[in-house]
């Protein structure tokens, strides 16, 4: 349950025991709806100052909203409880959400510190249920816009007193219960404010706020596994960087744009996901052309000309091949990775991210995968993602192969066109194959594997 405000104008309620108090606009139901959650130690309202009003009356281009505010206590306000139960709390914020999100199409999560873990186990819960039951790709729950939440934990969570307080177990480094989460939303969750889910399950994307007087989570933490171009900096300490200093109101303008930028790129997909369905509920029409989708990180641009080179010399001289930015309203066939193999050997969290999002595609929606390592070290960075791999993974057309050379690069690419297309005239007198699978061996080039 919430507890439900019908006031004219925002002010303070107290909480009953849901925890929830969902405040609405007299004249009518807003379509869309902010959700504030603090941090730890923090209270439903005062961690926020004028935020939650702010958004309510509107202002800033704006237009009013609904908004709710979620409160659970924590560190010093749960001492004599041992602190807070973070799982339990995510428990009852999703639990909100599901009664939310019948009422709302568009729900937008702003969380602070601690919050954000709750918030993402919290929508974690949520979206896994959603895939169980089939549901739609766009759920009602919109985006999450993140200020200083600590993904990977904090090394003051580290010097916690776990006696005094069970938050520790949630914000000391590498925390086990909020990784399940990033993992889920690395695999399965386009984070990006894209008109499509670019291969994945759901479309959810997240933004992180910074300040640079934070001393209690790093910079590192607080944006991991979200892209740079939604990531904002703001002036303040860990506590002041929610609330709008009335000379300056970034806070409410951040939110602003990433409500307008989310609405757009949702409508778009609604919209193809529309069309698609139209087209499918029409007359036969010929087989799509095969889609290749690649995840490079952000030095790779030179690798990324590699690939569309290859692309468009297979399409001229065997089959047409899409990329997937290009139709995003097709399934995508084939997905190309390339890593560099000392960004690997450093264990670099961007290519943790394209692995996991390269697996996530393989194991849920049995997309091939071939995942390319460049670089002199290629044969040991191999080995490393080799054993990154999960050990579940069904066998199939999942491939991991090192080469030195740019031009190695293309020749595997080439190679990967032909045996998932259809036959093309030969690059180069190599003999094709030599593409390794993580558990059936090595593939021969005629569709079958040395068994290991």
């Amino acid at each position: 349950m919430v507890k439900k405000i019908s006031r004219r104008d925002f002010s303070v309620v107290e909480f009953d025991s849901s925890r929830v108090n969902l405040h609405l606009h007299e004249d009518d139901r807003r379509k869309s709806l902010s959700v504030f959650v603090h941090g730890l130690g923090g209270r439903g309202y005062k961690t926020w100052g004028r935020l939650p009003g702010m958004i309510f009356n509107g202002g800033e281009g704006m237009p009013p909203a609904d908004v709710a505010v979620y409160d659970y206590e924590s560190g010093l306000r749960a001492l004599f409880r041992r602190g807070a139960d973070p799982a339990f709390h995510a428990a009852q914020l999703r639990e909100a959400l599901d009664r939310l999100s019948d009422d709302y199409g568009e729900i937008y999560i702003a969380a602070h510190s601690l919050g954000g873990l709750i918030a993402h186990s919290a929508v974690h819960s949520y979206l896994a249920d959603v895939a169980f039951d089939g549901g739609p790709e766009v759920t009602p729950i919109a985006a999450l816009a993140l200020f200083a939440s600590p993904s990977v934990g904090s090394r003051w969570g580290d010097l916690m007193p776990s006696l005094l307080f069970r938050e520790k177990r949630w914000l000391q480094r590498l925390p086990p219960q909020p990784s399940e989460a990033i993992q889920f939303f690395a695999t399965r969750v386009e984070g990006h404010a894209v008109g499509t889910t670019g291969g994945r399950r759901f479309l959810l994307p997240r933004y992180a706020a910074v300040g640079d007087k934070v001393r209690f989570v790093n910079r590192i933490s607080a944006t991991f596994a979200i892209d740079k171009d939604q990531i904002t900096y703001l002036a303040g300490t860990h506590s002041s960087i929610v609330k709008p200093a009335f000379d300056d109101l970034a806070q409410l303008r951040w939110l602003h744009e990433i409500m307008t930028k989310v609405d757009l790129a949702r409508t778009q997909l609604r919209r193809e996901a529309a069309d698609a369905a139209r087209h499918r509920a029409g007359a036969a029409t010929p087989p799509p052309s095969p889609v290749t989708r690649l995840l490079v990180g952000s030095q790779g641009a030179r690798w990324a000309e590699i690939y569309d080179e290859v692309r468009l010399g297979f399409s001229e001289s065997a089959a047409a091949v899409e990329d997937h930015r290009r139709r995003p309203d097709l399934p995508i066939t084939l997905i190309f990775a390339v890593v560099g193999a000392k960004a690997v050997l450093e264990r670099r969290h961007t290519i943790t991210t394209i692995v996991s999002t390269a697996c996530g595609a393989y194991t849920s929606d049995q997309v091939p995968v071939g995942i390319f390592v460049v670089g002199t070290n290629a044969s040991a960075a191999e080995a490393v993602i080799h054993d990154s791999l999960p050990t579940d993974m069904a066998p199939g057309p999942f491939f991991v192969q090192g080469t030195a050379s740019e031009e190695g690069l293309r020749n595997l690419m080439w190679r990967r066109l032909v045996a998932e297309f259809g036959t093309a005239p030969p690059r180069t007198s190599q003999e094709f194959g030599g593409l390794t699978h993580p558990h059936l061996g090595r593939h021969d080039g005629l569709g079958r594997y040395d068994y290991r």
